[in-house]
């Protein structure tokens, strides 16, 4: 798994993390934690919109980055998860109520609302929990949505709506262990 190096930083009480290597990547957070734990999640994210030409072949180092850093701050090395392919942009309609609820689960989870409801969505179709397991979203998984979806004579939105409205359902009802 490609490694990348976080830059962290404390102003006025909050922490910012940025990537020398994507600069456009910037996180803030009430904790140095939290972050880490957003930075990684945006990086995810960003790395998954890029085209493959547009990514950085060789991440620099941590001792490179320790060399260049001025003021306080603090580098720590991220593992990410590769893309499992490129992301694609989707336009749902969701019951307003739903969409506050995956907001609210999504910020306590600490994860950008894409995220979450790509894991929920996984986790219903998959049966799986991810608790940091990554499960491949391929052509053969949602070639099953599309079929479970006219099976249910719905379309693959409303489908997946519905997986979702289960997914936040669960979470509020299943609390992480």
């Amino acid at each position: 798994m490609p490694t990348h190096v976080a830059v962290v930083r404390s102003e006025n009480g909050s922490f910012s993390a940025t990537f020398p290597d994507y600069p456009q990547v910037t996180v803030d957070a009430a904790t140095a934690g939290e972050a880490l734990d957003r930075s990684r999640d945006a990086l995810e994210e960003h790395l998954a919109t890029l085209p493959l030409d547009r990514r950085v072949a060789t991440p620099a180092t941590l001792p490179e980055v320790l060399a260049g850093l001025a003021g306080p701050a603090a580098a720590v090395e991220i593992t990410v998860q590769p893309p499992r392919g490129p992301a694609v942009r989707v336009n749902i309609t969701l019951p307003e109520d739903l969409l506050r609820a995956v907001d609210a689960a999504a910020q306590a989870h600490s994860m950008p609302r894409s995220r979450f409801l790509a894991r929920a969505v996984e986790a219903v179709i998959t049966g799986e929990r991810h608790d940091g397991v990554r499960v491949p979203l391929d052509e053969d998984v949602l070639r099953a949505v599309d079929a479970a979806a006219r099976a249910h004579d719905m379309n693959r939105l409303r489908f997946l709506a519905r997986l979702i409205e289960t997914g936040v359902t669960r979470t509020r009802h299943c609390p992480e262990p």
